[in-house]
């Protein structure tokens, strides 16, 4: 779903820096995984009181924990649970719940697991997890939206190239992703965690299927907005 121009020019730069893994076979049933994934996170934004329920709330503690635990535990710190945000976990305790298995990279960060659906779609044309452009790739409940969270620009093109595992703050992208729960003609609904320090619901504008650029958060800039589909099974 990459342009011929931006594939050719990801090619080039990935051929020397992506060691050659075999893809994970696809198991049969990544239909019911997208199903189980809106679900779950529907339920959880219902637990959650659309987002009436705050992180800071002693009912949600036993919930942030087991989000946390779906990425190896709550960072190592005498912070209270909510002062590291958490909606990355968010997202991957579900994708574990749904039943992704080892196919999705859960991490503490969006940008780990985005980027490496990338390298996904790019290199591995089998793998069950790859992220496309939303401007030609229509988003299906269980799929992920990601919209890049700062003011200057950012590609999918740009997101390739920066080291992923960087601290260096020139090279951070901060990156928010949510869970697709429903699909209509001109909009959708999509839930994530985190979202005003709770779990909740957004609708999404559509335009022919496709996210409408001027519909991402904060952002009418289709380059400081809407970046990815992350498409969970093919």
């Amino acid at each position: 779903m990459f342009s011929p121009a931006l594939e050719a020019e990801l090619e080039a730069f990935l051929g020397p820096n992506l060691a050659a893994v075999a893809p994970p076979p696809v198991p049969a049933q990544w239909a019911s995984i997208r199903a189980n994934a809106g679900r779950i996170a529907l339920e959880e934004s219902k637990l959650w009181h659309n987002g009436g329920r705050k992180e800071n709330d002693s009912r949600m503690q036993a919930s942030l924990l087991k989000y946390w635990a779906a990425v190896g535990g709550p960072p190592a710190t005498t912070k209270p649970l909510w002062e590291t945000a958490w909606s990355a976990a968010f997202i991957s305790w579900v994708l574990k719940q749904a039943g992704a298995g080892p196919y999705f990279q859960y991490a503490a960060a969006h940008r780990y697991y985005v980027h490496r659906a990338v390298h996904n779609a790019l290199k591995y044309g089998g793998h069950p997890v790859q992220a496309h452009p939303v401007e030609r790739t229509k988003p299906r409940v269980g799929d992920l939206v990601c919209y890049w969270r700062e003011s200057r620009p950012l590609t999918i093109a740009d997101l390739v190239k920066i080291p992923v595992m960087t601290e260096d703050p020139q090279h951070q992208f901060p990156l928010h992703c949510d869970i697709v729960t429903e699909v209509e003609p001109k909009h959708l609904w999509s839930v994530g965690g985190n979202v005003s320090q709770s779990v909740g619901r957004t609708r999404r504008d559509l335009t022919n299927g496709l996210l409408d650029p001027m519909s991402a958060p904060n952002s009418p800039n289709p380059k400081t907005g809407w970046l990815a589909v992350v498409r969970i099974g093919p």
